[in-house]
């Protein structure tokens, strides 16, 4: 067993080794590895990622260094990915956490060697929602200082990829959708969740409601299609 497991973590690619150790992982799904592959090479072959160089540089090849930083930072999400529902966070057994910006900064850190500046980073962020790869909403909840008065606390925000992002890297949507279910059902085996925390109050409850929908029609899914357990997950 740890021959074969071995021998296959040798077939991996170096971008791919490189986020399971950045990410302390001995394997990583099928449709994650293609996509990270996929990802990897539009540093050099910039119509990869068509909707993305549609943005980044209309009317001629975008530069490369500024690939290798969108590359990466791709990568970095992708390696927090939860295939089955599309959403970036950690799979715990009450919820999928949500993952804050800094984390991703931190792996995008390990995976690659370099620090990559905050406003560097965010400038990808907008460049990835504007060609609709990802979608970002900030989780504010309240809160209470130390002396007692309610307060609104930011928190990690929801983050998800869009059927967009993986219908540019090829994958076919019959393949996705076997994919999806093959997470899901890989989640519910270990007792995971793949839903996000919403947290206790009424603007959060109806901005949960808001995103599902939204969350549905970027992913080409019906709503709770490929969830875990009902997405009002309540937390205070």
């Amino acid at each position: 067993m740890q021959k074969n497991m071995q021998k296959k973590i040798r077939t991996y690619s170096e971008v791919v080794r490189s986020v399971l150790i950045a990410s302390k992982q001995k394997t990583i799904s099928e449709p994650v590895r293609r996509a990270i592959d996929t990802v990897y090479t539009y540093i050099d072959n910039p119509m990869v990622l068509k909707n993305l160089e549609l943005i980044e540089s209309p009317f001629s090849s975008s530069q490369k260094r500024v690939r290798c930083k969108l590359a990466h930072v791709l990568i970095s999400f992708l390696s927090f990915t939860d295939f089955s529902s599309f959403r970036i966070g950690v799979a715990k057994k009450e919820h999928l956490s949500p993952v804050m910006h800094r984390s991703i900064i931190s792996r995008y850190k390990k995976i690659t060697g370099e620090d990559i500046k905050r406003s560097t980073y965010f400038r990808m962020i907008k460049k990835l929602t504007k060609s609709k790869y990802l979608c970002s909403e900030a989780m504010n909840v309240v809160d209470s200082n130390d002396e007692g008065e309610k307060v609104i606390r930011g928190r990690a925000g929801y983050k998800w990829f869009t059927s967009a992002f993986f219908k540019d890297l090829n994958f076919k949507d019959t393949y996705v959708i076997e994919q999806r279910r093959y997470a899901l059902a890989q989640l519910v085996k270990k007792h995971l969740s793949n839903v996000f925390p919403v947290w206790f109050s009424r603007t959060a409850v109806t901005n949960a409601l808001l995103r599902n929908r939204t969350e549905a029609f970027t992913t080409t899914s019906t709503q709770g299609q490929f969830d875990t357990d009902q997405q009002l997950n309540l937390y205070h």
